[in-house]
């Protein structure tokens, strides 16, 4: 997979970060800010057919960048019925490495995993990572569908302004 080139648009700043002038039409940038990342999967589901504790990876993935990366986690919720009866599943996630057995996992609400967040750092070595779910059926919930909408998101940071004023290839680094 090709590294993704973001540039943004807009007005040339007038003067740097550090202070120093900017020449018109270049903004001194040692390289393209580029991620990678890679998802198992999308969704789970759980089919389950009687009352019990339940923990499994739900998702696995890596994330990789010339930059500083935060990958964040929004909106997770207890499993609630879809039938719109507000019955709710006892619900708790974990975040670790790939390798780590059950055993070595510290559970958080989903309150908690909405303000969890993990700062990857260049060098560009993946940073591997799992989500995993633990849920609880009790007797008195019924089988029905449940469901919960949420999101990872993994957001550049601190990412530059780059401006291609040369054809590719005129570039130092790209020689």
């Amino acid at each position: 997979m090709d590294p993704i080139r973001i540039g943004l648009s807009g007005d040339l700043p007038e003067t740097t970060a550090a202070g120093g002038q900017v020449a018109p039409g270049y903004v001194p940038s040692p390289k393209c800010q580029w991620v990678r990342f890679h998802f198992s999967d999308t969704k789970w589901q759980w089919l389950l057919r009687k009352p019990g504790n339940y923990a499994a990876k739900v998702i696995s993935g890596w994330v990789q960048s010339n930059g500083l990366v935060l990958v964040a986690f929004r909106d997770f919720g207890r499993l609630r019925c879809t039938d719109g009866s507000g019955e709710c599943l006892e619900t708790y996630y974990a975040v670790s490495p790939p390798a780590y057995g059950i055993e070595q996992l510290t559970w958080m609400t989903p309150q908690q995993l909405n303000t969890h967040y993990m700062y990857v750092h260049p060098p560009t070595v993946p940073y591997a990572w799992a989500l995993w779910q633990k849920i609880f059926v009790d007797v008195s919930n019924r089988a029905a569908e449940f469901s919960d909408d949420a999101f990872v998101t993994i957001n550049l940071v601190h990412n530059e302004i780059w401006i291609e004023t040369q054809e590719v290839g005129q570039y130092p680094d790209e020689r």
